[in-house]
């Protein structure tokens, strides 16, 4: 686990995608993922999620079958060596914004959020 953690950056599917496939926004995705001072953040959810935007993509003629099967291989080491999964039930959500809004909004700050309409 690391020691020093230089942005804890928490990452949706329609941002994550950009890591695997090159997209608009895909070198700033790359290179928060690729500095290993940053600690990357995904909900467990965000597995399926890739794996729909995945097959998406091959549906699509986007990517072939075989830049489907590397992505997919790819994001499974990554999901078992970088990222960190949470859990996000709608109990946590209550109990974090009923009890834990002040401090949540103190510790907002160190966690950057990435969506698709971030970049």
């Amino acid at each position: 686990m690391k020691t020093s953690v230089g942005q804890v950056c928490y990452f949706d599917s329609s941002a994550l995608v950009k890591r695997y496939f090159t997209e608009m926004g895909s070198v700033w995705v790359q290179t928060r993922c690729s500095d290993s001072k940053n600690l990357i953040v995904i909900a467990e959810i965000t597995r399926v999620e890739m794996a729909a935007a995945f097959a998406r993509k091959v549906r699509g003629k986007f990517i072939t079958q075989a830049e489907y099967h590397k992505a997919q291989t790819q994001i499974i080491s990554h999901i078992q060596n970088q990222y960190r999964l949470v859990a996000i039930t709608s109990q946590r959500i209550d109990t974090h914004l009923n009890t834990n809004y002040e401090a949540m909004m103190q510790f907002s700050w160190h966690v950057r959020y990435i969506s698709i309409n971030c970049l």
